[in-house]
């Protein structure tokens, strides 16, 4: 089968496959083939996604891929840093391709080199040991890419990676993708597309393939990441999504050595003191809007101080919402720190969009979280406006 396939330094590579494999034999035939693969996801990441990524990473180093993970910004969640392999997660794209200027020495040898910055250009200088190089004699060249395969995990769309995809388009556009995700928000980008709407999680999706591919390369390692991203996605079973299936694979990791234990205490028993009392304004100050799907709250600078808790702490006040109240489709929370403009933080699991929903108000983020600066309100202002905002792009998913 492998003549079937194009060489990976073609420009526009994609895996001609045959009609006869599913989608999952393409991948592990693409996985299988490449030499050097790279790990992303969105930059406002989940647990889920997180953990598909370490779970990935250690199976392909267990066939020799020397692969790479990167996150747009990436700084590794407190509850997460149980995870193996998490260092190994990069926060930006380096050196993707390099320039390479040829000149032929067959007649002479170079005698002297050195180069000079200035701010605006670098000038390069060669001496022969006899005669001189000219213009013509220069040729410049790209070297291929750094990786030849890009695997994404729920990410619905590219420009949900933040900065290694707006920096780096050529590169997304000429190496072949495989994109796997659960959401049926997925815009399907990839040459390959594995998108199981009927997996609670992303995790979920890589279990069943890593299960159809070799159920020799699980071992407990993997099996904990996969578990912890199932456990997070389902907000520890807690969500509307779980079937018999989620549950059937949980066990069944579980009876695989997947350290259950650790990943419980390390994403539920870790919560200090001061998260709790923050947490604790939060809830005495929460609204409900649209039958419950949407809550909001205002956090204060007086609450940071007295609690002595940070902007830092609240991702995971609305993970906590999220997963408290099972109507909750979209929580917010509005927060102001001394002397700064009044900011949203707005987070959603379902259908509702607030990218294209408050575009008016400039958010920035995906379509699962984005943040909205409002510098010239308070919080009951800022809280005002963003539901006028919502009012004026209702949309049956708030029905």
């Amino acid at each position: 089968m492998g003549d079937r396939f194009p060489t990976y330094d073609i420009p526009h590579t994609i895996y001609l496959l045959t009609m006869s494999l599913t989608i999952e034999q393409q991948i592990t035939t693409a996985l299988h083939k490449s030499a050097k693969p790279l790990i992303v996801f969105k930059r406002h990441f989940s647990g889920d996604a997180l953990s598909a990524a370490i779970a990935l990473r250690l199976l392909l180093q267990k066939l020799n891929k020397p692969a790479d993970i990167a996150c747009d910004g990436f700084v590794l969640p407190e509850g997460y840093k149980f995870l193996p392999a998490k260092e190994m997660i990069q926060n930006k794209l380096e050196t993707l391709r390099q320039m390479i200027i040829s000149i032929p020495v067959d007649k002479t040898d170079v005698e002297q080199f050195h180069y000079d910055v200035t701010d605006s250009e670098l000038k390069i200088f060669l001496s022969p040991k006899k005669g001189f190089f000219g213009p013509q004699d220069v040729r410049a060249t790209a070297s291929p890419w750094k990786y030849d395969l890009i695997i994404t995990l729920d990410t619905p769309d590219l420009e949900s990676l933040g900065g290694l995809y707006a920096d780096n388009r050529e590169f997304f556009y000429e190496r072949p993708i495989i994109n796997i995700d659960c959401s049926p928000a997925n815009e399907q980008y990839g040459q390959m597309n594995l998108i199981d709407l009927t997996s609670s999680s992303t995790c979920g999706v890589l279990y069943n393939l890593i299960k159809a591919w070799d159920e020799k390369l699980f071992d407990p390692d993997i099996n904990t990441c996969l578990l912890a991203g199932i456990i997070d996605k389902t907000r520890s079973f807690k969500a509307g999504m779980i079937n018999p299936q989620t549950l059937t694979m949980s066990s069944d990791l579980i009876s695989r050595a997947a350290r259950r234990e650790e990943i419980v205490k390390h994403l539920y028993y870790n919560k200090d003191i001061k998260t709790l009392k923050l947490w604790g304004r939060v809830l005495g100050r929460l609204s409900e809007h649209y039958n419950g799907k949407l809550v909001i709250a205002q956090v204060t600078p007086a609450d940071f101080a007295e609690t002595g808790t940070a902007p830092a702490n609240l991702p995971e006040i609305i993970d906590e919402l999220i997963s408290s109240v099972p109507s909750v489709e979209v929580a917010v929370l509005l927060y102001q720190a001394a002397a700064g403009p009044a900011q949203v933080m707005m987070k959603s699991l379902g259908a509702f969009n607030p990218l294209r929903a408050l575009s008016r108000l400039q958010p920035t983020g995906d379509k699962n979280l984005v943040k909205i600066q409002l510098p010239d309100a308070d919080l009951a202002t800022a809280e005002h406006t963003l539901l006028e905002e919502i009012k004026k792009s209702y949309r049956p998913e708030f029905s």
